[in-house]
């Protein structure tokens, strides 16, 4: 018997099963491709068969650098699981990796390995920077632009603070992109402390620093309280002093403004100052008798402005009878004609007497008077004394009469009136001598070609010689933006500069649309707008829809100032993209990055073929050498 080939042969069978029934696969457990880290990560992983270590490979995914690697090692004779945690914070940097685990059998040789694809390592909190500096506004919703870097996470929600109290929210900020946050709430006047705050995808929050913010939405309060008096007289020293008594306040103020100017409107003396004032006083001496214009400003930190005015007549000199005539007109009645002017402040009235005796109300110039109630054939001497409306008076002035001896009697009539015109054409103007605070103000626009028909405001505060005009623009300024929007009318509103746009409470547009033109624009009755141009941009108001009258549809806007306005089309609509058929396909037939379908197959395949492939060729081979043992055991067989 052939021992040594025996043992030859024995030992090929066994060989060749150990390298048939070794170690063949390695699956892995944790990490699972596409998962997102922070912090500690479970690394686990089994054989098929036995091994002595399985090592985990962390490849850059941008440039394949190795950016770290664990080796597990066998804790048991027989061991096919390997698993342990890291804490990826201390070995790894933020970024995208893919893993390739081997496992290595107790002859040193690693023979099998797998690859998990897409793991996002992210354990810093992403970096926010202010584009604003402190800043003072007079916006009750103010905005803050800031940008956020991150290494890893392609988008962020980032929220806005004020003083600590969420003011906005949007859960999906582009990384290295500057982002706008506005305020979703008023503001009351008051200093703030702003900053933003991101969390990335994996929950790293990262805080701006701070920014203070001043919001101060209001003008600041000017009143001229009272003026030694509304006309001065100061006959008896001459003194043309005038003393002004003020207040200017605000929570903000930076600077205040007392002026004084002349009839010629030439500046004559000013008054400054950076601080609240109550009550406080200033005089000047005018030197000269005339009407003098007082201005009160006052100015804040983010520039609003108010202005409160008082006019004046300093006047000392007397008025002026520059004729007096008397004569009878019956036995028992006279007429008295006076002529009396004054230069700066105006007749405030004429009396006489010894004639019976009566008030002559009157302006600067000529008036008459009945004198009746007289005795016939009688001598009379009629006193007559003017005052003007700073209290000087001319006195002492006389005219003589006689009357007649006939009785006689005569009457007189008179009367006067006033007219109101309408202006009609591209434009409408309304003009108030007063509007009284919380009065309702209307301005009706009974023009169809404008587009505007009416608007209501309610002053703030009682406002004296406003006016406001309504008008079609046919054509816009060249250096405004163009709206790009199908458009119906452009309006411009223009206000005396009387009263700023905050005197007025609550105002309102009403306008109208012919249905002929939405019909020929293909624009529903609700597709329609009325648009503000502010700060260089079109902006859109708050619009409700009216009545449809048959010819027209009625609109109603709200405005918080008056400028150029357009009514046009609300929006457009976005077009409609359907997905095809080709792309939901592909979109469910999704692979890993990196990977093909056909790789994918292959890989499935071989898998599963390879087991029976050699348990065939084991068998195959037990048939071989059976058959050679069978020969050498039967020798007579082999001569045959």
């Amino acid at each position: 018997m052939n021992y040594k080939k025996y043992f030859l042969t024995f030992t090929i069978i066994v060989i060749f099963a150990s390298l048939v029934y070794g170690l063949t696969s390695v699956a892995v457990i944790s990490p699972s491709p596409g998962q997102n880290v922070s912090g500690d990560l479970l690394l686990n992983a089994t054989t098929d068969q036995n091994a002595t270590n399985t090592t985990f490979y962390f490849y850059d995914s941008t440039n394949g650098a190795l950016g770290y690697n664990i080796t597990i090692i066998n804790d048991t004779a027989n061991d096919i699981v390997f698993n342990t945690t890291i804490d990826t914070s201390s070995v790894l940097t933020d970024g995208l990796y893919n893993i390739t685990v081997n496992s290595t059998n107790s002859s040193g040789i690693t023979v099998s390995n797998a690859t998990i694809t897409g793991v996002t390592i992210d354990n810093n909190a992403p970096s926010i920077t202010l584009v604003n500096s402190s800043f003072n506004t007079s916006d009750t919703t103010p905005s803050i632009t800031f940008n956020y870097s991150d290494s890893v996470s392609a988008t962020a929600s980032c929220v806005l603070y004020f003083d600590g109290a969420a003011y906005n929210t949007n859960s999906s900020v582009n990384n290295a992109t500057n982002t706008i946050l506005t305020a979703n709430t008023s503001l009351s006047e008051n200093t703030y402390f702003a900053n933003v705050n991101c969390t990335d995808g994996l929950n790293n929050e990262g805080n701006s620093s701070t920014i203070t913010i001043i919001v101060d939405a209001t003008n600041p309060v000017t009143t001229i309280n009272s003026i030694n008096s509304r006309t001065i007289s100061g006959q008896a020293t001459g003194d043309r002093n005038v003393t002004i008594n003020y207040t200017v306040t605000d929570i903000y103020l930076t600077s205040w403004n007392l002026s004084i100017f002349n009839s010629s409107n030439s500046l004559l003396k000013n008054f400054t100052g950076t601080t609240n004032q109550t009550l406080q006083a200033s005089s000047y001496n005018t030197s000269a008798d005339g009407n003098y214009t007082i201005n009160m400003t006052g100015t804040d930190s983010v520039g609003n402005s108010n202005t409160s005015t008082f006019i004046i007549a300093v006047d000392i000199t007397d008025p002026l009878i520059n004729s007096l005539s008397a004569s009878a007109s019956s036995s028992t009645a006279g007429t008295l004609t006076v002529n009396s002017t004054d230069v700066t402040s105006g007749i405030a009235n004429c009396t006489y007497a010894d004639a019976g005796s009566g008030n002559l109300i009157l302006s600067s110039g000529l008036y008459s008077a009945t004198l009746s109630g007289l005795t016939a054939s009688t001598a009379y001497t009629v006193n007559v004394t003017c005052t003007d409306n700073a209290g000087n008076t001319q006195s002492n002035t006389t005219a003589s009469f006689t009357t007649s001896a006939a009785a006689a009697a005569s009457t007189s009539s008179g009367g006067g009136g006033s007219a109101a015109s309408q202006v009609s054409g591209k434009f409408s103007k309304v003009v108030w001598a007063s509007v009284k605070e919380g009065e309702t103000a209307i301005v009706e626009v009974k023009n169809g070609e404008i587009g505007v028909t009416e608007i209501t405001f309610t002053p703030g505060r009682n406002l004296y010689g406003m006016w406001m005009k309504v008008e079609r623009v046919d054509s816009l300024p060249t250096s405004m933006k163009n709206l790009e929007l199908k458009t119906y009318k452009f309006v411009e509103i223009t206000k005396s500069l009387t009263f700023k746009e905050g005197d007025i409470v609550n105002p309102k547009i009403d306008f109208k649309v012919e249905k002929s033109w939405l019909t020929d624009n293909k624009l529903a009755k609700d597709n329609i707008a009325l648009f503000r141009y502010v700060d260089g941009e079109w902006v859109s108001l708050t619009t409700t829809l009216g009545e449809d009258d048959g010819t027209y549809v009625h609109y109603t806007a709200e405005t918080p100032g008056f400028s150029y306005f357009a009514i046009a089309q609300k929006e457009v609509a976005e077009p409609v993209v359907e997905e095809t058929v080709e792309e939901v396909v592909k979109e469910e037939t999704a692979v890993l990055p990196g990977e093909t379908v056909e790789e994918i197959t292959g890989e499935v395949v071989e898998t599963m073929v390879w087991p029976w492939v050699a348990l065939f060729l084991i068998i195959v081979l037990i048939g071989v050498v059976s058959y050679f043992v069978w020969k050498n055991k039967n020798p007579s067989k082999k001569r045959r």
